[in-house]
């Protein structure tokens, strides 16, 4: 067969294959046979309207199915005579790659250029790197369009094709991979490929910080502890890195662990206060004080400012019976934060184990004031200044204290003590009867309003008293005592009337 394809006259062969391009302009000049005149001579085609090029040049474009010349057509055409095959020639049809890559270029939609790049790799396996590099761009598209799960698939897609990448990109896929996927919260799947890129050898510490965030969250904290100890074999001088694992193992219980890295980390530097601070708090938890009151110097020495120390070190030192020391440093502590409660608390501590009660008292004053639902400030103001005879001074405290704890009971007994002691009865009374609304069955109490009331001549209630409590208590004695007696008075007062 002879024909001219964009100009040029060739001669194709029995049994031969043409490639064609779909832009190509074709006309079959001539078919060679044995028969004379090609007498009874036609030409066959499945898919292509071959008989149509005898008469005129077209491009054959205009004849493909749906006119798609980005796509591959195989075209056997049969020379028969009569009905009988007596010759064949097979057409490749295909677009050039520069053709297809221009189409490429112009496709904005990025799903479109995802197909359009699928045919791609059937059409020219022979540029398989360059349509690698080609799907690694689109998938970098998708990643910074934020459409995850679409990046996900192009990456995969080029995982297809692993033994033609090198291994700096194979890497990368498998690390963009873990880090898609760990957006798109498919967290194994993100470690699964966090570690291929570690078995190909990747060294970046990043990668194991990664990891170990990822089985955090997935609840595996033996493996996160793996790779963050992975992670800092690889930053031998990082020190916040390792003052941050200690704190996670330390929150996790693991102290010992946790101690080795607070060591590295000292020794990286010895003036970190974090790490000393995190020193201080594994050795609070195994209770050696001894050392503690070392840490603590320690860190005042290099920050002489910071009150949290000097505070803890007071309070260590008090536990540890170094009183005097602890006075001294809570009181430097107070100096500077002159309102903080619980140092003030510890300082009225420090003055009671010194027996030291004139200090004491006036930090009682303190603490009432600066929290007036502690109890036991006005429990001390009241054993302190009773033996002094000041009822008028402690009733100003402890009228303030039942403000504020209106159901304190040991409050409302040292205030009737304290109204007695003037010969209030009456208030007195008032704060008994109240303490048996909270306490209707407290025998003292109940004892204690029937002798007032007796006293002030009421025998009906002082007798009633009496007798609730030889209900709770049938063998008290000052109860029957008091019932007989005042049962007799009653009696003679109702003969009175």
């Amino acid at each position: 067969m002879t024909i001219v394809q964009n100009g040029e006259l060739k001669k194709i062969l029995d049994g031969e294959t043409l490639r064609i391009y779909p832009t190509d302009k074709i006309k079959i000049m001539d078919i060679s046979t044995n028969v004379p005149f090609n007498l009874y001579v036609r030409l066959f085609c499945p898919n292509l309207d071959v008989m149509s090029l005898l008469y005129e040049q077209k491009p054959i474009l205009s004849l493909l199915p749906n006119k798609d010349m980005f796509n591959r057509y195989r075209s056997d055409i049969w020379i028969k005579f009569k009905n009988q095959d007596i010759g064949h020639i097979t057409w490749i049809i295909k677009p050039s790659f520069d053709d297809w890559l221009s189409r490429l270029k112009n496709i904005k939609e990025l799903d479109q250029k995802s197909s359009f790049l699928d045919k791609g790799f059937s059409l020219f396996p022979e540029k398989q790197q360059q349509l690698l590099d080609l799907r690694l761009s689109l998938a970098e598209e998708y990643k910074k369009s934020g459409m995850i799960k679409k990046a996900i698939n192009e990456y995969l897609k080029i995982l297809r094709f692993s033994e033609n990448l090198n291994k700096e990109t194979l890497i990368s896929v498998y690390k963009t991979l873990g880090y898609l996927c760990s957006e798109a919260k498919r967290y194994k799947e993100a470690i699964t490929y966090y570690r291929m890129a570690i078995d190909m050898g990747d060294k970046n510490p990043e990668v194991y910080y990664n990891i170990y965030e990822l089985y955090n969250q997935i609840g595996d904290k033996e493996r996160a502890s793996y790779y963050f100890a992975k992670l800092l074999e690889l930053k031998p001088k990082d020190l916040e890195s390792r003052i941050e694992f200690a704190k996670t193992l330390i929150k996790n219980g693991n102290l010992k662990e946790a101690e080795k890295y607070i060591e590295e980390a000292l020794s990286i530097n010895p003036y970190s206060i974090e790490a000393l601070v995190l020193k201080a708090k594994i050795l609070e938890k195994r209770a050696d004080r001894a050392a503690l009151i070392d840490i603590y110097k320690k860190i005042l020495s290099i920050d002489p400012k910071n009150e949290i120390a000097l505070y803890n070190l007071a309070v260590v030192e008090y536990e540890s019976q170094k009183i005097d020391d602890a006075l001294n440093h809570i009181k430097a502590y107070i100096a500077k934060r002159p309102d903080d409660k619980d140092a003030h608390e510890l300082l009225f501590q420090i003055y009671r184990a010194k027996k030291a009660d004139k200090m004491a008292y006036k930090e009682a004053k303190i603490l009432i004031k600066l929290n007036p639902r502690l109890t036991y400030p006005y429990y001390f103001l009241f054993t302190y200044l009773w033996p002094k005879g000041k009822c008028g001074e402690i009733l100003s405290y402890l009228i303030k204290g039942i403000r504020y704890n209106p159901t304190d009971i040991t409050l409302r007994k040292y205030i009737v003590l304290c109204y007695l002691y003037q010969g209030k009865d009456a208030l007195a009374i008032k704060h008994i009867r109240y303490i048996l609304k909270l306490r209707p069955n407290d025998i003292a109490t109940l004892l204690q309003l029937a002798r007032l009331l007796e006293k002030r001549g009421d025998y009906s209630e002082a007798l009633n008293l009496y007798k609730r409590v030889i209900k709770i208590a049938p063998d008290n004695e000052e109860a029957q005592d008091g019932y007989l007696r005042l049962k007799v008075k009653v009696i003679e007062q109702k003969e009175e009337e």
